[in-house]
C-alpha cells in the first residue's frame, strides 16, 4: 500500500469519527469529546478502526500499525498510542468495550456494503452524555 493511500484512509477514518462527534455535540452532547474514553465509544472506535483494516485488505504489520497509530494520535493527540495500547487490553477483558467493538465492526462493514453513513458513534456519545 502506497503512503498516500494510507494517508488517505487515516483521513478518510478520522473524518468519519469527528463529523460523528460533530454531531453528537450539535444534538446536546456536549461532553461527547470526553465521552470517547468511555469503554463503549472506545470499542466502536477499535472496532471500526479493525474493520477498515479489514476490508482494504492491509495485511502488513507496519502498515496496520501505521494506520491505527495515525487514527488514534489524530483523534487523542499524544495520548493516543497509550489508549490504543489500553484498547487492546480491553478488547479482551470488558464487556462494554466488546459491545461497542462489535458495533463499530459491523457498522463499517454494513456502510461498506449498503453505503449506510456511519452515525453509531454518535448514537452511543448521546447515550454516555445522559448518563454523566
Amino acid at each position: 500500500m502506497t503512503e498516500n493511500r494510507l494517508d488517505k484512509l487515516v483521513q478518510s477514518v478520522t473524518k468519519i469519527f469527528n463529523s460523528q462527534i460533530n454531531l453528537a455535540k450539535s444534538q446536546g452532547a456536549a461532553e461527547a469529546g470526553t465521552h470517547l474514553l468511555r469503554k463503549i465509544p472506545l470499542g466502536y472506535i477499535f472496532g471500526f478502526t479493525c474493520a477498515v483494516l479489514a476490508t482494504n485488505k492491509i495485511e502488513k504489520d507496519e502498515e496496520k500499525v501505521s494506520l491505527v497509530q495515525q487514527v488514534y494520535t489524530t483523534l487523542f493527540d499524544e495520548p493516543g498510542m497509550d489508549i490504543f495500547k489500553e484498547s487492546c487490553d480491553l478488547n479482551s477483558k470488558n464487556p462494554d468495550f466488546q459491545k461497542g467493538s462489535v458495533q463499530g465492526w459491523e457498522e463499517l462493514h454494513e456502510s461498506v456494503k449498503d453505503g449506510k453513513v456511519p452515525l453509531g458513534l454518535a448514537d452511543i456519545l448521546q447515550k454516555e452524555e445522559g448518563q454523566k
